[in-house]
């Protein structure tokens, strides 16, 4: 009997092992040809421990009789940081019009935008403040204009693809009343970006103060500014003072932070869930993805009224991939790995609650026909399901098959007739079939339900014009101009007013 060889998995052949192990070696040495080019000192740097201790006992405890003198450098950088991305957000607005492909007027204003774009975030902002301090003198206008300039690259890259990302139904609504390009700018686009745009500030900000901290050592006032005096007059006991001064207004920003993420999940723990996703829609702008915001997220997405400690150990891995699909749900710029999430989410634990519908509200705006196949899975595992009813019919409705959304709309304001989407979809169903007097009636019932809703009054001022109600239907057209000037209104992961 002849024996058998025992076959051992390897990760990697023994060719890819051997350059693995070159490649590893090869950059060892680049590292230490680089260390060596540096001309360090080493003595210093084995002296280094002692001379660390040295100046931690010449700094603490802080002079804390000096704290009243730090009050005006303290409010002086946090108007350096709140001037400098105010004018930064004003300034990028247009850049970032001009930045995104389907606002910019042609492609030599395309490349000015960007060209704009690059020039800002490739120099620091000490850098920038060491240049306007040249221009306008030392002080913190010379802060507040480093500040503004750095920023505008970032932000402004962040609105543009916020804009390139909007629903493009929403600019045809608008256009169709014949508003002009900039009423059709001012009323149907900028209302869609409102939330980014107001994530995007909220953490520039919050970099800005960081930085401002700093500017002064160069001359831009603020903090920094005494720092540098207290660092050269060798008085190290206010150097520490300072330095926890800094430190409180970090925590202080991370607290308020911690408080919003807080906010979030106890909203959605009470069964607010679009509530809650609008808060975390933050976190998604800035770029968060951390374990804990992605848990977040898929507990909205899911409609799991819970806290993250509180997710049986079975359904970690569920709710983390649905947070992954509504983290990329809640992004300005959308990208395929939150469909590949949810997809993967769907075959993985096709059973479970709300995970079809989960992909198909990820599908709504990019893929009709897929979210609706997605979205009537998830009625054939819940009939009574009205957020999924909802959703089909206004897909339905904007698909141009209103017969077909009309049954579905009103099951669902017989299921939920308190919540304002479903009279909404309703009503929008009914005027598309041409009988605009019992659309008005669901619009009215819907306005009554919400009456800060644009779309809502938008689709009213359009039924009663089919009424041939005329004075109805300007009235109801300046309440949606006003509460688009106002009023961001945005799909949530669960569906709107839109």
């Amino acid at each position: 009997m002849s024996a058998t060889l025992a076959r051992t998995w390897s990760r990697f052949t023994p060719a890819q092992t051997v350059a693995r192990l070159v490649g590893r070696l090869a950059l060892a040495t680049v590292c230490v040809w680089m260390l060596s080019r540096l001309g360090i000192t080493w003595s210093y740097v084995a002296d280094a421990p002692t001379q660390v201790a040295d100046l931690l006992g010449r700094m603490f405890p802080p002079e804390w009789s000096h704290a009243r003198t730090l009050i005006d450098p303290l409010v002086q950088t946090i108007n350096i940081a709140t001037l400098g991305t105010a004018i930064a957000v004003v300034l990028s607005i247009p850049i970032a019009f001009l930045a995104a492909r389907n606002t910019t007027p042609n492609a030599a204003t395309y490349a000015l935008g960007r060209f704009v774009m690059v020039v800002s975030r490739s120099v620091d902002t000490l850098i920038w403040a060491l240049v306007f301090i040249i221009v306008v003198g030392p002080g913190s206008l010379a802060g507040v204009l480093a500040v503004a300039v750095r920023s505008i690259g970032f932000v402004s890259k962040l609105f543009a693809e916020g804009i390139e990302e909007i629903d493009v139904g929403q600019v045809e609504a608008v256009s169709a009343t014949g508003a002009s390009r900039g009423q059709t700018l001012l009323y149907a686009i900028v209302p869609q970006v409102r939330p980014v745009f107001t994530g995007v500030c909220i953490f520039r900000w919050d970099i800005n103060v960081r930085e401002s901290t700093v500017l002064g050592l160069v001359g831009a006032g603020g903090l920094g500014f005494a720092l540098n005096e207290a660092i050269l007059g060798l008085e190290w006991s206010r150097v520490g003072l300072i330095l926890v001064l800094v430190l409180v207004v970090v925590v202080l920003s991370e607290m308020l932070s911690a408080v919003l993420f807080e906010t979030a999940l106890l909203m959605n723990r009470a069964g607010n869930h679009d509530g809650a996703f609008e808060i975390l829609r933050m976190y998604a702008n800035e770029g968060k993805d951390t374990p804990t915001v992605l848990v977040a997220f898929g507990l909205c997405l899911l409609r799991l009224r819970q806290m993250p400690y509180e997710i049986p150990p079975e359904k970690r891995d569920m709710v983390w991939l649905a947070g992954r699909g509504g983290y990329q749900m809640a992004r300005a710029r959308r990208t395929s790995v939150g469909r590949l999430a949810l997809e993967e989410l769907v075959s993985r634990y096709p059973a479970e609650p709300n995970v079809h519908y989960a992909l198909g509200t990820y599908l709504a705006q990019d893929d009709p026909d897929a979210a609706i196949e997605e979205l009537q899975r998830e009625l054939r595992r819940v009939p009574d399901h009205p957020e999924a009813l909802i959703q089909i019919a206004n897909l339905e409705t904007r698909r141009g098959n209103p017969g077909a959304a009309l049954p579905l709309a009103e099951k669902a304001v017989a299921l939920v007739p308190d919540v304002p989407a479903a009279h909404l979809v309703l009503g929008r169903a009914l005027l598309d079939l041409e009988r605009p007097d019992e659309a008005i009636v669901q619009l009215e019932r819907a306005a009554a339900l919400a009456p800060e809703s644009a779309p809502v009054h938008f689709a009213l001022s359009r039924a009663y014009q089919r009424a041939g109600r005329t004075e109805a239907a300007a009235r109801e057209r300046e309440e949606f101009l006003r509460l688009e000037k106002l009023v961001p209104e945005r799909e949530g992961p669960v569906g709107g007013l839109s």
